[in-house]
């Protein structure tokens, strides 16, 4: 037992007799908070801060040791330290009822020397290895002295550093007991073995694996200890390798309460409101554990949601939720009419609409409720607002029932969160009143326990901490994360109380800088556990790209063993049985030790059989593991020249393939010209990408062009025709065509696509300023050409059209219809001509080279199916057709041509190559050439981030195939 669990069971009664409580962490926190909200003093900018509560939760634990004298003289150091030690008055005045570690101490030595009853059960002591003792555990030591019953070992190790305060100890004892100690030193233990090793995930699979060859040797599981000296990584990662490698093993928590199950979810729901409701924040929480919809009903559909939610445009507030769910709502019901008026709707069309009605509905019913659970009202007490939690615990995961199908140790964990809550409620005795925030933070605290031990000891491997393993006996332990700055740790002031003004109590006060002697002798002592002491350090941290240097304590172990100093630069020139490197991962696959794991057995059998020569195909793991072979086959294929279904081809779908009775758009098949993969994601299996709302910075080209293309299409189908080319636009018409732009730019606003305010303010005057300009450069347009204006929005092949699709005669005699939308025709007066307009809001750098390729390998397709619509709406005769960049920064710049029968050819061709290509099922990803930051088709495709980062090398290996030969000389014709 440690002393402090003896002093609990012979002191702990008499307490009670005495009425007082135990000082629990929730009392204590709340104390100290009490204290702060008291008088904040040089601590008001802070004091609601949950570091400013803990440091001096941290700092009144020290002081706690110290009787009351050297506090005062503490206090005189300086204002920041006098109003510390007000403060840990106020705070052990608010705990008078209660009692803590000090008190069990001295009521223990009460105990004993009342001879109450409790002592017989103790018997002889040995206090093994003791720490610094309190004056409570002095006065303890010195009563069950005096009761005949103590010795102690002190443990002195020959390291002066360590044995310095060791002696201390024992002038401490001596003083206490009446007697002198025995000083017998031996020399430091130190490692009998070290491993360097890549990064921290291989220090565990290195340990795993010389783990696993002790165990064919015949030393048991646990008889073996793998320590580390910081939780993070280590605790979570080396639980996991243990676990995924079926070790048994046994350790402490490796999760805290605040990350199970029932934690979080709690936790999430308390922080939505601080939060306002941000999208993200709800469907993180959704997302993080099965919510019910509805009071004992089944979990919320969460990636429908937030999909939805995305779709809707809302990042944040209730009120946004209410109203961009509504404003979704409606479109979805156009969309369903427009559907429904159709005459061949289609069905699938019809269910995705209703289905995406009926999830829309019941989110927004959710968010309603969301916000009004999480509300506290007027509860105001601990107890309430622990019961609150409750219910909200209960409401959204359930009764008992729900919770059957939970591992153990989740249900364990929600058991303990509602132990914390109702150590909550207890909290009314420190302070009757506590806001929503105190709450939180004060549970926050409290989920910050771990989660439940894993396994039991003596079962397994023990994984733990270097402290945890003091007093125990292995036979082998490894010890990880041998770097510098972590062994030993970097010592760190107390920002309340400086070690400076904490010396002026003498010795009566812990200083800081004594810490690291005591994590010196923490690793004296734990070396101490086993004869084999193996120590692990890590070359490299690959998460972070830099370097790391072995710590010295791993030197000493190096420089003890090679009867020399060593640096860390000779570590990779020794070339000792005590002394190894793990160059990779792979380098410890070629080795001949045990394996970390099954699987790490068998990919040492595929790399060996590899490595001899053979075809990986031919070994009997891949002709009996199926997704093996599939995944070889995959990789393989990749890796010819041939193209294959593993990289872009797919089986001939002929159905696919746009012909006259399936209307295609130009864009889409431009898609195809560019990266045929894009053209298979988004139009063939339809993956559709959805932003986050919350990730927009500004509004999108795509949402600014849509809103440009509306303000003119709006005001020029209200304006009176131009009757003349040179007729200019009127202050009126002027004005009219601002207030349509600022009308959809609050709209915009208001459906959440501009993003974010500032930005989004500079963007606004900007399109304002194109629209502006945009009536002159229209004038200059329609007299330069001779035209008036004819159409707006002119469309063709689509369900609400009065226009037929346009059909393109291939030179085979193929037909291939297409649909779409013209942004203008205007007209000569006399019909002779027509000018058919598209317009941009973007950059015309990519369409520069139109006079040279007017299709520009099949990327530009849309003037020509422009200019034969409208020839099909007003009859044949001569058509210009041109991109209009309508942006004051490109000067109203327009780049066109005029259709002819050579510029038609080409178009015939271009699409001859893409039609064939979708129907042979041809669907390669084609990067293009390589730019500053990604590659040039990739800039501005959604499904970038779904190709392969080698996807330029891979393409250099397909290109040539037989099949893409037309392809290739489309979209990439020799010079």
């Amino acid at each position: 037992l440690v002393l402090a669990r003896v002093a609990e069971l012979l002191g702990a009664p008499l307490l009670a007799e005495r009425g007082l409580r135990p000082l629990t962490g929730p009392v204590r926190a709340e104390a100290v908070r009490a204290a702060l909200a008291a008088d904040p003093g040089v601590f008001r900018e802070a004091a609601e801060h949950a570091a400013t509560e803990r440091s001096l939760e941290s700092t009144f634990r020290d002081l706690r040791q110290a009787p009351p004298a050297p506090i005062d003289a503490i206090a005189r150091e300086s204002e920041r330290a006098a109003h510390v030690a007000r403060l840990y008055r106020t705070f052990r005045e608010a705990t008078t009822d209660y009692y803590d570690e000090e008190d069990l101490a001295l009521a223990a030595a009460e105990a004993v020397r009342s001879g109450s009853s409790a002592l017989r059960d103790v018997g002889h002591v040995v206090l093994y290895l003791p720490r610094r003792l309190s004056p409570a555990g002095n006065a303890l030591i010195e009563a069950l002295a005096e009761a005949g019953g103590l010795s102690a070992v002190i443990g002195l190790t020959g390291d002066p550093d360590a044995d310095a305060l060791a002696r201390r100890l024992a002038s401490q004892l001596e003083r206490a007991l009446g007697q002198a100690f025995e000083a017998s030193p031996e020399a430091p233990p130190a490692g009998t073995r070290i491993v360097a090793v890549t990064d921290a995930e291989e220090e565990v699979r290195s340990a795993l694996r010389l783990i696993m060859e002790r165990l064919a040797g015949g030393t048991p599981l646990h008889r073996m200890a793998v320590l580390y000296p910081m939780v993070q990584p280590y605790a979570l990662l080396a639980h996991e390798q243990f676990e995924a490698a079926g070790v048994p093993h046994n350790g402490p928590a490796v999760r805290t309460l605040a990350q199970t199950l029932s934690g979080r979810t709690l936790l999430g729901l308390l922080r939505l409101r601080e939060a306002d409701f941000r999208r993200d924040a709800v469907m993180d929480w959704l997302s993080s554990a099965p919510v019910l919809e509805r009071p004992g009903g089944n979990p919320a559909p969460a990636h429908r949601w937030d999909a939805l939610s995305r779709s809707a445009g809302v990042v944040k507030g209730v009120e946004q939720w209410r109203e961009r769910m509504g404003r979704y709502r409606f479109s979805l019901e156009a969309e369903r009419r427009a559907v429904e008026a159709q005459q061949e709707g289609d069905d699938w069309r019809l269910r995705r609409i209703e289905t995406e009605l009926d999830q829309t509905e019941r989110l927004a019913r959710f968010i309603e409720e969301l916000a009004s659970q999480v509300k506290p009202g007027a509860r105001s007490s601990w107890t309430e607002l622990a019961s609150w939690s409750r219910g909200l615990l209960e409401r959204y995961l359930g009764g008992e029932g729900h919770r059957r199908g939970w591992p153990d140790d989740e249900i364990e964990a929600h058991r303990a969160v509602e132990g914390a809550l109702d150590a909550l409620s207890n909290l009314n005795d420190v302070r009757d009143k506590a806001d929503e925030a105190t709450f939180r933070r004060a549970l926050e605290r409290e989920l910050e326990s771990p989660a439940g031990r894993i396994g039991r000891f003596g079962e397994g491997v023990f994984i733990g901490r270097i402290v945890d393993a003091l007093g125990a006996g292995f036979d082998t332990v490894f010890f990880l994360g041998m770097t510098e700055g972590v062994m030993p740790s970097r010592g760190r002031e107390d920002p309340l109380l400086p070690d400076d003004e904490r010396s002026a109590a003498g010795d009566e006060l812990p200083l800081r800088a004594s810490r690291p002697t005591e994590e010196r002798r923490d690793y004296l002592a734990a070396l101490a556990t086993a004869p084999e002491r193996v120590l692990v350090f890590p070359r490299a941290d690959l998460r972070g790209q830099r370097g790391k240097l072995p710590a010295r304590w791993l030197l000493e172990t190096a420089s003890q063993l090679a009867g020399r100093t060593v640096f860390s630069k000779d570590l990779e020139s020794l070339k000792t049985p005590w002394y190894s490197v793990v160059p990779s991962f792979e380098g410890a696959l070629a080795d001949t030790g045990e394996p970390a794991s099954l699987q790490e057995y068998d990919l040492r059998s595929l790399h060996r059989y590899r490595q001899a020569g053979q075809r990986v195909t031919e070994h009997f793991l891949v002709a009996e593991t199926p997704a093996l072979q599939a995944g070889l086959t995959a990789e393989l294929s990749r890796q010819g020249a041939q193209l294959t279904r593993w990289d872009g081809r797919v089986e001939a779908t002929p159905e696919l393939m746009p012909s006259a009775e399936r209307p295609v758009s130009p864009t889409a098949l431009q898609h195809w010209a560019e990266c045929p993969f894009r053209y298979f994601l988004g139009h063939v299996i339809r993956v559709a990408e959805t932003e986050k709302p919350e990730e927009t910075l500004t509004i999108t080209p795509l949402e600014r062009g849509n809103l440009v293309h509306q303000a003119l299409e709006t005001f020029i189908r209200e304006a009176e025709p131009r009757t003349a080319a040179q007729q200019p636009w009127d202050s009126t018409e002027r004005d009219r065509l601002m207030q349509i732009g600022e009308r959809l730019c609050d709209e915009f606003e208001s459906a959440g696509l501009t993003g974010r305010p500032l930005l989004w303010r500079l963007e606004r005057e900007q399109i304002l300023r194109d629209l502006a300009g945009f009536l002159d450069a229209d004038e200059r347009l329609r007299s330069e050409h001779g035209v008036v204006n004819a159409e707006v929005e002119l469309a063709f092949g689509l369900a609400d059209a009065e226009q037929p699709a346009v059909t393109v005669a291939l030179d085979d005699g193929r037909a291939v219809a297409f649909r779409g939308r013209i942004d203008r025709v205007d007209r000569a007066p006399d019909g002779s001509r027509l000018l058919v307009l598209d317009y941009k809001s973007g950059s015309p750098a990519r369409y520069a080279m139109l006079k040279i390729d007017p299709v520009k390998r099949g990327q530009l397709l849309q003037l020509p199916i422009y200019a034969l619509a409208a020839q099909q709406r007003f009859g044949p005769g001569r058509v210009d057709a041109a991109y209009w960049f309508v942006r004051e920064q490109e000067g109203y710049e327009s780049l066109g041509y005029e259709i002819t029968d050579e510029r038609l050819a080409a178009f015939r061709n271009a699409i001859g190559v893409i039609v064939d290509g979708i129907g042979q099922g041809l669907y390669p990803a084609r990067p293009g050439e390589r730019t500053n930051e990604n590659f040039q088709n990739c800039r501005f495709c959604p499904y970038d981030r779904v190709c392969p980062s080698d996807r330029a090398r891979v393409w250099g290996r397909k290109r040539g195939a037989r099949e893409l030969r037309s392809y290739v000389q489309l979209a990439e014709p020799e010079d």
